[in-house]
């Protein structure tokens, strides 16, 4: 009775060691199919870097042509900006050391700076290469959310290139006195695609400039579209490049 306890005890023991030699098998091959070369999970993590490529490459692609539709409609070619601080005019604003607008965003925050009391008299301001508000190349960052302070909610060119649009240098009120009175460079670079869309019951003065009292020079102004639509009859100027002056 002995021997046989022993021999089924024996076979016993085999049999778990067989069995957990299956399960190390098993667990190996599961491994393999999730993280092996051909496994579940690379294969996923394949496909994920396979599509986020290819939304990459239809993002520069539509880019592409995005920026070759702009440069047949306005014949302006425009380049990628490097702006590193934009929102910030570089320069001292001498006429040798002018302060310089190296983007979409300096553009904005030069228009504000007019509009808040900031008359740039005696000082000039300059162009530094063409700028095309329908173009992600002329924005240091076209889908920032960070300008709202500045008027513009939501991504950037969004705001600019729909709804009321740019919102132009200097007060809109025909009675205001926060307007532009230095010197403006264009640098005979090109402002293009500009967009202007409001509505309003008082009287104003609406163009990229609301209303100059300085010097505008070598500057294109090259597919604009400037609108305002007025209520009660009352008196506006518009003008592409200035309202009023």
């Amino acid at each position: 009775m002995q021997k046989q306890k022993n021999k089924e005890t024996g076979i016993t023991l085999i049999a778990l060691v067989v069995s957990i030699i299956v399960l190390i098998i098993l667990a190996g091959v599961s491994m393999a199919m999730l993280v092996g070369e051909n496994g579940i999970i690379t294969q996923a993590q394949r496909a994920k870097e396979n599509t986020e490529l290819a939304e990459t490459q239809e993002k520069e692609d539509m880019e592409k042509l995005e920026d070759e539709m702009n440069a047949a409609i306005t014949g302006i070619k425009v380049e990628q900006v490097t702006d590193e601080n934009p929102g910030i005019l570089e320069g001292t604003g001498t006429e040798t050391d002018p302060y310089t607008i190296n983007s979409i965003e300096d553009l904005v925050v030069f228009a504000n700076n007019v509009t808040s009391g900031t008359t740039y008299e005696g000082q000039t301001v300059k162009l530094g290469l063409n700028l095309d508000f329908n173009s992600n190349k002329s924005y240091a960052n076209p889908l920032r959310t960070d300008y709202g302070k500045y008027g513009y909610n939501g991504t950037l060119k969004q705001a600019l290139t729909s709804g009321t649009g740019f919102q132009p240098i200097g007060e809109l009120s025909q009675t205001g006195t926060n307007y532009f009175y230095g010197t403006f460079d264009g640098n005979n670079k090109a402002i293009c695609s500009l967009y202007i869309n409001i509505d309003s019951d008082k009287d104003l003065n609406v163009g990229f400039f609301s209303k100059c009292y300085g010097v505008v020079k070598n500057l294109g102004l090259v597919n604009s579209d400037v609108t305002v639509v007025t209520k009660n009859g009352v008196p506006t100027n518009v003008g592409i490049l200035s309202g009023a002056r």
